[in-house]
């Protein structure tokens, strides 16, 4: 009987403390999601700094596609979509950029839906209104103003979100100056970005949004003051992203030839 009742312990004791087994399981699951979501990560920064648009698009499918989405995880995706939509617009690819900025807009409803998004919602209305813009220009007379709206609210609601001083300063550089439109303040606004996001150094590793904001830096530089200031920060990006083609193969050669005149 002492050996049966021995049994009887030891299996009483197995299964009746179950937490270090769902520990470790929530542990596994939690790590595989990190390594996903620094994969998504990898992938975006590297198709930004290639130009592969197709890297891009194949990552935010693939993220689309996902089951249950967090709001950080549709936070990430909206970004990623942000950012794609922006290069279909560049390369004056209207109809892709349409149909993202759909999808964009529906995670954007999506996240608006949990408290505390009211900075970020904002910030993505200005951008996304600043796209409608940039694709169809009859559309500035109305859009334009809610833009600036959106930014200025986004800032009035969270003065330490780096995003909401980056769409602040996008509205004023691409503003008309007969409206106000000031390329200096939009400079102050992205350098306000610059501080905010440099502040954390371990969230700018491999982030495309801080290169972009160098870069916007640096070409916003190029309006106000010419080549000098516009240069450090071309060095800047090199020296992070030596494999940035767009600024190694066509602005920094142009700010090269501007020293040398």
């Amino acid at each position: 009987m002492k050996k049966k009742h021995k049994l009887i312990s030891n299996h009483h004791l197995i299964y009746s403390h179950p937490f270090p087994f769902l520990l470790i399981i929530f542990i596994l699951f939690t790590s595989q999601q990190v390594s996903l979501a620094a994969n998504n990560k990898s992938a975006i920064y590297k198709a930004y700094l290639t130009g592969d648009k197709e890297l891009w698009k194949n990552t935010i499918d693939k993220m689309s596609s996902q089951g249950t989405k967090t709001p950080a995880y549709i936070a990430e995706l909206l970004n990623y979509q942000y950012g794609y939509i922006g290069c279909c617009i560049g390369l004056k690819d209207y109809s892709e950029a349409k149909k993202y900025l759909e999808l964009a807009e529906k995670n954007l409803d999506r996240l608006a839906e949990t408290p505390g998004n009211e900075s970020l919602i904002n910030s993505y209305k200005a951008a996304f209104s600043g796209y409608r813009i940039g694709m169809n220009n009859l559309l500035a007379p109305v859009l334009g103003f809610k833009s600036i709206d959106y930014a200025k609210e986004a800032v009035r609601m969270n003065k330490n979100d780096a995003f909401a001083w980056i769409q602040n300063g996008n509205v004023e550089f691409y503003w008309p100056k007969v409206f106000g439109g000031s390329k200096k303040e939009a400079l102050d606004y992205f350098l306000k970005a610059l501080e905010i996001m440099e502040k954390d150094p371990a969230g700018i590793i491999e982030d495309w949004n801080y290169i972009n904001l160098l870069l916007l830096i640096a070409q916003t530089y190029r309006y106000i003051d010419g080549k000098d200031n516009s240069a450090i920060y071309v060095n800047m990006i090199l020296k992070i992203a030596p494999d940035f083609t767009w600024v190694k193969n066509k602005m920094y050669p142009q700010i090269e030839v501007k020293a040398r005149e």
